[in-house]
């Protein structure tokens, strides 16, 4: 479980208390992990982003580093905030923390962050014949962007997946459904959008919003310096899957939650069926920020 959050600026002028509202965020967002933290800032629509991240949490980096992002004349463009809990890819290696970035010295620059786990990083970087360079498992989801946008995200990757990304002075949010993303708009000050993994960490910022609402499942929202649009949905069409070892397959039950798994036809001894518990059911509980069962 990861934290993300940002800001954009829409015109402009935003609250001058937004600076601390962004930082506000960053260490909201904390709760989410703590393993390492980043923020990308790309000052002006003509300009290329920035990165600074540690493996360290945010609160140690998190008064610097807003301070720069908010150092000009103006608000910057965007600000991207992460903090990671690492599941791959050593948080010791900054390579591995969040904005993950490419290009950063020209226009075509992308910084990426994501909340959840990519189960088949080795399949989609094959299948865009892209040599992998980091261990974390994000390094997927920022070849697909590069190469054809949230689509070939939601055709290759397979996960849990919610998104921020940036193509030039835009950027780009989706999730899969099964982490959370809610965005909220500023109410006054010449306006500007925020966005979190969840309502509840916006609300940390202490900022006036005019809305705020949770990201539809699977669609594409673009902030751009006009304001938001919503997209088209991308639903995913990868599944991560079991597989099993059939020339060892032992029996042994503990491997795959107690549920009996027969061998195909044509594999050898074909083990009696066991009956297989119900499924429990699962859903997303807003006070607690996280899925539970019945």
């Amino acid at each position: 479980m990861c934290g993300i959050g940002g800001y954009y600026r829409v015109g402009y002028h935003t609250p001058k208390s937004t600076a601390a509202g962004v930082r506000a965020l960053w260490l909201a967002l904390m709760d989410r992990g703590t393993h390492a933290a980043g923020l990308a800032v790309l000052d002006s629509d003509s300009g290329t982003p920035a990165i600074l991240k540690a493996g360290a949490p945010a609160s140690h980096i998190a008064k610097m580093a807003t301070g720069a992002a908010f150092d000009g004349s103006q608000p910057p463009r965007w600000v991207m905030l992460h903090t990671r809990h690492a599941t791959s890819g050593s948080a010791a290696n900054n390579m591995n923390n969040h904005p993950l970035g490419t290009d950063l010295s020209g226009p075509a620059a992308v910084c990426l962050i994501h909340n959840g786990v990519i189960t088949n990083k080795a399949a989609v970087l094959k299948a865009l014949n892209v040599d992998a360079s980091r261990g974390v498992d994000s390094e997927a989801a920022l070849a697909c962007v590069r190469a054809g946008g949230v689509e070939k995200v939601a055709e290759l990757c397979a996960g849990s997946m919610a998104l921020a990304w940036n193509v030039g002075a835009a950027v780009h949010l989706w999730t899969d459904g099964s982490n959370p993303l809610a965005l909220g708009c500023l109410k006054s000050g010449g306006g500007g959008w925020l966005w979190a993994s969840t309502r509840r960490h916006l609300e940390a910022t202490g900022l006036k919003f005019g809305q705020i609402f949770d990201a539809d499942k699977n669609r594409e929202y673009i902030l751009t310096p006009e304001g938001l649009r919503r997209g088209r949905l991308y639903p995913k069409k990868q599944r991560a899957s079991i597989t099993a070892d059939w020339a060892t397959f032992d029996g042994g039950l503990s491997r795959f939650g107690g549920v009996d798994i027969c061998r195909p036809a044509g594999t050898g001894r074909v083990k009696r069926r066991r009956k297989i518990p119900r499924a429990r059911r699962q859903y997303w509980d807003s006070n607690l920020g996280g899925w539970v069962y019945d």
